[in-house]
């Protein structure tokens, strides 16, 4: 799996235009992708991975249940 975080640019850009380059080698491979971002940016909005904003602190068990379900669902398969 692959864990993200995104460039802090509240308060400093109007929206965070930033997409890291490993997600794109990643998404292919079927594994879990967390990335924790920023509300509104152009990770946030990608349904195709786990999201937690910055800073939703009690949100970060999803986080966690969210990729242990994956996790057990890849393992499964094998």
């Amino acid at each position: 799996g692959l864990l993200l975080f995104d460039a802090h640019t509240k308060g400093i850009k109007p929206l965070n235009p930033y997409i890291p380059s490993k997600l794109s080698d990643y998404k292919g491979s079927g594994k879990a992708i967390w990335a924790f971002t920023e509300e509104n940016s152009m990770m946030d909005q990608d349904s195709d991975i786990i999201r937690t904003h910055l800073e939703d602190f009690e949100h970060y068990i999803d986080g966690f249940k969210q990729i242990k379900m994956n996790v057990a669902r890849f393992n499964s398969e094998k």
